[in-house]
């Protein structure tokens, strides 16, 4: 085993606690309150994440539960975040002007390397084939490139 020094009794605790943590750290970085300002500083939000992780360990059924939906809820999330990354990345702020240009190249580039690796990667679905995921990866991906041509605003 690659991690002799960790107790394999204390890995779902460790797990579950970095999950939650990593959940409302993300959400309290990434919520706005009043005037489209963030609610807290970054050091608050660690001790808030902190907070509800220590007692997210400490309920034995939700640590048990956690431990069946993480691979699936750790993907969703890290999509969730990455397409808020992107919108905060590329996004506009409003009156100001949208070039989505980068966001178009950006999205078309994912497209292109989810297309060549497809096949390495050995993602799969229950009860879908891996062509299928990919055609449904690949029209979500130019959906987005339609949306983002349709929100382009020209220059001043």
């Amino acid at each position: 085993m690659a991690l002799d020094f960790i107790d394999p009794a204390v890995i779902p605790f460790l797990s579950t606690f970095l999950f939650v943590f990593a959940v409302v750290f993300g959400l309290l970085s990434i919520a706005k309150g009043k005037d489209d300002k963030v609610l807290f500083k970054n050091s608050v939000n660690v001790i808030i994440a902190v907070v509800f992780a220590a007692f997210s360990v400490t309920y034995e059924p939700l640590v048990t539960a956690l431990q069946q939906v993480i691979p699936f809820a750790a993907a969703l999330l890290l999509v969730l975040f990455f397409f808020v990354f992107l919108k905060r990345l590329f996004g506009s702020k409003p009156g100001q002007h949208f070039d989505a240009l980068p966001f178009l190249v950006v999205i078309g580039f994912l497209l292109l390397l989810i297309g060549l690796f497809w096949d390495s990667l050995g993602l799969s679905v229950p009860g879908m084939s891996s062509s299928n995921m990919m055609w449904l990866i690949g029209i979500i991906i130019v959906i987005m490139i339609f949306f983002a041509a349709y929100k382009h605003s020209p220059g001043p």
